[in-house]
């Protein structure tokens, strides 16, 4: 995991808890804390995609 995480060059301190839900409402904070707590999406392969203004 953390090979993955060091070759994606993602910020490790851009988390969940803190991004700003309120900066993108179209995005429901508890719809997002539910896929990001369920493994069911990871069992099936699924791919999430989140996309917002920069």
């Amino acid at each position: 995991m953390e090979r993955h995480r060091t070759e994606s060059h993602l910020d490790p301190t851009k988390t969940l808890a803190a991004f700003d839900f309120g900066a993108v409402p179209m995005f429901s904070k508890v719809h997002v804390t539910a896929l990001a707590t369920g493994e069911s999406w990871l069992e099936k392969g699924a791919t999430v995609l989140l996309f917002a203004p920069p």
